[in-house]
């Protein structure tokens, strides 16, 4: 940075002397005969001007070498701990934004460094420039030095009241832009839906009236902005026009020469191209920063969930699981109330219950994605509140109703997270019956999988998720709705690759098909946060109550009980 430091200096001074050293050539011109003329001053001061415009690129492109590695670094290291901090934000945080709008949020605080840049760029220098232009016309003409510094202090104020709006104009164009990008990502993610129920036209509207959000924003954004310009352009002007004919009044007056006046204009150019760099990278900066101030209110609120700072790891040499006393509010309405569930080690139990019920909402309490209002959540006398959410979640295998896939191999899919040989992929992909499906695909194991797993049957995607849980192993197994979204045929291999993996493991069977939950040591049936029943699959059939009912209904009569 020291380096860029003086070369920045050493650029703007050699800029500065310019109108001074050219003041020299003309005098030495036009004041002397042709016969007595020191052409030796003549072409050394001619040298002087050349050598001094040549070290001026010459610094400013060797500072820009040296910003380029620093400003590559100072973007890398923003955009890998914005991501950082959103990753560790709860699930109630990712429900409330959209992730094209988050990721755009990212690219626009990646974007604002080089505007940092430009700020730190703009100030030396110009500090430099204003210094030795009001030096040089001070020592020349006083007068003409007034002049100037008087313009300095009209034109700043100005400018500053003019650009204090560009901030607000440029956040609420941030919010419209930000607001669109979602829209888009949103309908693009859920596109077969669209086409589905035929809804092109209906989707169109709603991206013709975010995109027209965007653009009156962005209107009322660049006319200030060309406003501002044409302010600054007047002004501009006048300096000059009044430099001018105050120059040549003195000059008739025998008070100043003609390199005098050629170096007056000289610096009023400099100094009026100074200012208005310096108030068009405030206006950039403003402009940025209303973008700035927008994503990063949005990317960097505190996160809802943490470790505390004496946090430690989770150990499970059991897996005992007790939800004691729980209380948990989602969006002001209460989920669950003074909940007791206590599931011993090794257990599997299955959790049934009408949609709402909050059978999904309790297993991400237990995987610490929500954070309890009130009770606790005990793993072998353990509460998940004081320890690590990273060690918690290691112990702690799922498969989930929705397959969550990456754009990536099927082979990076299923070893996620986990350090493992492709032996121990393929064995865990032929228990969860995928072995077969894998190697009829064109590179197999090093299929790509697309954008959510677009290139799997919904059987195939929820297959892979379970040959990952079959590989993570964990002492607690999570299932949520984990045979949802496969046939018959392929249903009856994975039960039996269950069987295998929830053998010395405490499990939680979410399920809406009960027939999956047969061979659960005990089922609860959950009704708006709740508990009304519990027992296993024989006991709870002849209570005759909400879990027989649910039975009659899915079964029609046929299975026995």
């Amino acid at each position: 940075m020291l380096a860029s430091v003086g070369c920045i200096i050493l650029a703007t001074l050699s800029s500065s002397i310019l109108p001074y050293v050219m003041k020299k050539i003309v005098d030495i011109i036009a004041y002397t005969a042709e016969e007595t003329r020191d052409l030796e001053n003549l072409w050394w001061f001619i040298t002087a001007y050349l050598g001094l415009y040549l070290f001026s690129f010459l610094f400013l492109w060797i500072k820009e070498v040296i910003n380029t590695d620093v400003r590559a670094k100072m973007g890398h290291d923003m955009r890998t701990t914005l991501h950082k901090h959103i990753t560790k934000h709860s699930n109630a945080y990712f429900s409330k934004h959209y992730s094209g709008a988050l990721a755009n949020k990212i690219n626009t605080a990646d974007s604002s460094v080089h505007i940092v840049f430009q700020v730190g760029n703009a100030f030396l220098p110009i500090g430099i420039k204003l210094t030795t232009t009001l030096v040089l016309a001070a020592i020349t003409n006083i007068g003409l030095a007034l002049i100037m510094a008087g313009w300095i202090l009209v034109f700043l104020p100005i400018n500053i009241q003019l650009l204090k709006r560009i901030k607000a104009l440029s956040q609420n164009h941030a919010a419209t832009k930000s607001s669109f990008t979602g829209e888009v990502v949103d309908v693009i993610s859920n596109i077969n839906l669209v086409k589905i129920f035929s809804k092109e036209q209906q989707e169109l509207k709603r991206i013709v009236q975010k995109s027209n959000e965007r653009k009156e924003t962005g209107i009322a954004l660049y006319s200030y902005k060309a406003t501002i310009t044409l302010i600054n352009n007047i002004l501009k002007f006048i300096l000059i026009a009044v430099i001018f004919f105050t120059s040549i009044m003195f000059w008739k007056k025998g008070l100043i020469t003609v390199g005098d006046i050629v170096m007056f204009l000289a610096l009023g150019e400099a100094l009026q191209s100074s200012i208005a760099h310096i108030t068009a990278t405030i206006d950039n900066f403003f402009d940025q920063y209303g973008q700035l101030e927008e994503g990063l209110s949005t990317l960097l609120k505190p996160h809802d969930i943490v470790d505390k700072k004496y946090a430690k790891p989770l150990k499970v040499p059991h897996g005992d699981i007790h939800f004691s006393d729980i209380y948990f509010l989602y969006n002001t309405q209460p989920i669950f109330s003074h909940l007791h569930l206590h599931i011993p080690a090794k257990q599997k139990i299955g959790i049934v219950g009408r949609s709402g019920a909050g059978k999904t909402t309790l297993i991400k309490l237990l995987l610490r994605l929500y954070e309890l209002e009130d009770g606790e959540i005990i793993i072998d006398k353990q509460n998940i509140a004081r320890i690590t959410q990273k060690s918690l979640r290691a112990n702690i295998s799922t498969v989930s109703q929705e397959s969550q896939l990456f754009n990536r191999s099927i082979f990076d899919n299923i070893s996620y997270g986990l350090s493992v040989t492709k032996k121990e992929v393929e064995a865990a992909s032929i228990t969860a019956h995928a072995h077969e499906f894998i190697t009829q695909m064109p590179q197999q194991y090093s299929t790509r999988v697309g954008e959510r797993g677009v290139m799997l049957s919904g059987g195939q995607k929820q297959r892979i998720t379970i040959a990952r849980a079959i590989l993570k192993n964990s002492p607690i197994l999570v299932l949520d709705e984990a045979t949802s979204a496969l046939d018959s045929e392929s249903e009856v291999f994975i039960q039996d690759a269950l069987k295998k993996l929830m053998k010395d493991k405490t499990v939680i069977a979410v399920a809406h098909r009960l027939s999956t939950l047969l061979a659960m040591d005990r089922i609860i049936v959950l009704d708006k946060g709740k508990i009304i029943e519990d027992g296993n699959h024989k006991t709870l059939l002849k209570k005759k109550g909400v879990y027989a009912a649910m039975w009659k209904k899915q079964s029609g009569g046929y299975l026995k009980e």
